[in-house]
C-alpha cells in the first residue's frame, strides 16, 4: 500500500522533485518505495533542551542590535514575512506562512526602516515550548526572537528545537537532555536551500 499510494502522488505531480526526512525507524520504508539518501545530507537534528533564562540575558546584554524591535506579527506584515521567508528559504510557500500566524504565536524582528530581520513561531505541546520556526539575520537577532518566545511562555523552560544538521547555533543555548536525528530521502536531486538565515524549521517545513 506504501508504494501505491507514493506511486499514486508522483503521476499527480509528475514531473517532480519529493524530498522528506525520515522519523526514526522509518528509513527502510523511504528506501523501498524507491526514495535515495540525500546527498548533501542535511537532515533534522531534534533536540529536547532546557533554557536557562539567565545565561541567554547575559548574551542579549552583548549583543549591539540597536534600531532593531521584536514585535507580534500583524496582518500588514503578511507580504513582508511571504517575501522573508522565500529569500531564507529559496523557495515560495504562502500557505506554510498563512498557516503558521493563524495558527500559532507569531514575531517578527523589524528594522527602525520596517525591514524585516527575521521571525519565529511556537507552541506548547506535553508541558514543551516547540519552535515551529526561526529564520533571522543573524545569531544575535534569533537570539532576540527566541527570548520573546520564552516570554510568550514565563512557565516553560523546556524547549523542542528541530535544526538542518550544520545549523546547531540554537542548541548551545540550553542543556540538551536527548537528541535524535530525522535522515533526508527523495525522489529526483532537490536543489538546496539557502541555510544561513534558518535557524529552526517546522515540521512542515523542509528547507535543508
Amino acid at each position: 500500500m506504501g508504494k501505491k499510494l507514493v506511486d499514486v502522488m508522483m503521476e499527480q505531480h509528475s514531473p517532480c522533485v519529493v524530498s522528506c526526512t525520515a522519523v526514526p525507524g522509518a528509513d527502510q520504508f523511504y528506501i523501498n518505495v524507491g526514495f535515495s539518501f540525500t546527498e548533501p545530507q542535511q537532515g533534522h537534528d531534534i533536540f529536547h533542551i532546557e533554557i536557562n533564562r539567565e545565561e541567554l540575558d547575559k548574551q542579549l546584554l552583548n549583543n549591539n542590535d540597536t534600531g532593531l524591535s521584536v514585535r507580534p506579527y500583524d496582518k500588514k506584515d503578511f507580504k513582508a514575512l511571504v517575501d522573508y521567508d522565500t529569500e531564507a528559504k529559496g523557495y515560495r510557500s504562502d500557505a506554510y506562512v498563512s498557516m503558521m500566524v493563524d495558527c500559532f504565536p507569531t514575531y517578527v524582528a523589524v528594522h527602525n526602516d520596517d525591514r524585516l530581520a527575521g521571525y519565529v513561531a511556537a507552541f506548547i505541546k506535553r508541558e514543551e515550548i516547540v519552535l515551529d520556526g526561526l529564520c533571522a539575520d543573524s545569531d544575535s537577532i534569533a537570539c532576540h526572537l527566541f527570548r520573546k518566545v520564552l516570554d510568550e511562555f514565563p512557565t516553560r523552560n523546556n524547549v523542542k528545537l528541530q535544526v538542518p544538521t550544520s545549523r546547531l547555533f540554537l542548541s548551545q543555548l540550553g542543556v540538551i537532555c536527548s537528541s535524535s536525528k530525522y535522515n533526508r530521502y527523495s525522489l529526483g536531486q532537490p536543489t538546496p536551500s539557502p541555510l544561513v538565515k534558518i535557524y529552526n524549521v517546522s515540521d512542515c517545513d523542509y528547507s535543508y
